[in-house]
């Protein structure tokens, strides 16, 4: 299964729209409306935002020139550039599927019977990022003479821009019509690995805010493939699902949706392809996901996109 491939085959295809009838679950504009006694949601939740920047994502990515092609793919990350043209996200949806994750066991629970283990070679699978190699954990939180090198690697004389993932999405679309030197593809090396970690496979709490703790990787741009990025990614989720699982279990109220959601969407497309009927689509409805008083304006983002391999 990779969500970011664009070759399927006809059997592929066929499979993906048999399920096509999942994106009834949350159709555009719908409004579920609570009818006061009669409510038996047992998933009521409110989700306040998502800095995955789905949308604007694929609008850069499409917008790559061949030479910066090459150079995502001289750094491990080339299965991104087939990325879908994925439109939205369903945050209550992410939450959802966030809040049936059990972390210690890596694996996606429905319930007693439906369960998916995962671990960081599906990230992989998914994304198309490296899945082995050097820890981005191993030297630890990167010091201050790192950050600034690598600010200053791509976002020379604009240290104060370092924390804007606004201002990696500059370098990544800057036009060179000239060629491009050493040092520019240096510079967008580390602004593209700072863009996607910021707005799809660690995204953040804080608006336009970049996070440091895997620069000690972007050090040195030769070596960003040598890096085990589907282990940070997974890492970083599963922390984003202990966030959302406690802060649901307090006050059915979740300020913010961190880490790869999206992956977590793939996932459990990957689950129902294994069940014959719609009984796990059931099983959502009976949790709440209909009838509960929030607008849900967008479809789940994973179907009809995915290819699903055998």
């Amino acid at each position: 299964m990779n969500l970011c491939s664009t070759n399927a085959t006809e059997g592929e295809n066929a499979s993906i729209q048999g399920y096509s009838h999942c994106l009834e679950l949350f159709p555009p504009g719908e409004v579920c409306v609570t009818n006061g006694s009669k409510s038996s949601n047992k998933f009521d939740v409110s989700v306040a935002s998502s800095r995955s920047s789905i949308k604007q994502l694929f609008d850069v990515l499409s917008s790559l020139d061949e030479n910066k092609k090459q150079l995502v793919r001289s750094i491990g990350f080339g299965g991104l550039l087939m990325f879908p043209a994925l439109r939205q996200i369903n945050r209550r949806f992410s939450v959802w599927s966030m809040s049936k994750v059990d972390p210690l066991s890596q694996t996606l629970v429905i319930d007693s019977e439906k369960k998916l283990p995962f671990n960081k070679e599906d990230v992989e699978r998914v994304f198309g990022i490296p899945s082995s190699g050097n820890s981005v954990f191993a030297l630890g939180a990167p010091s201050k003479k790192v950050i600034n090198k690598v600010a200053d690697m791509y976002l020379p004389g604009r240290a104060k821009d370092k924390r804007s993932v606004k201002a990696a999405q500059d370098v990544v679309e800057r036009l060179y019509l000239e060629g491009m030197s050493a040092s520019d593809e240096n510079a967008f090396r580390v602004a593209f690995v700072v863009y996607i970690m910021s707005t799809l496979l660690s995204p953040g709490s804080k608006h336009d805010y970049v996070s440091f703790d895997y620069w000690n990787a972007l050090a040195d741009p030769s070596e960003i493939n040598s890096f085990d990025w589907s282990k940070y990614v997974i890492k970083r989720l599963y922390q984003a699902v202990v966030k959302v699982k406690a802060e649901v279990s307090s006050s059915n109220k979740v300020t913010n949706i961190n880490g790869c959601s999206v992956f977590l969407q793939v996932i459990f497309l990957r689950l129902q392809t294994f069940l014959s009927d719609n009984h796990l689509l059931q099983t959502m409805v009976s949790g709440g996901l209909q009838g509960s008083y929030h607008m849900v304006s967008q479809r789940p983002l994973f179907l009809l996109h995915v290819v699903v391999r055998s």
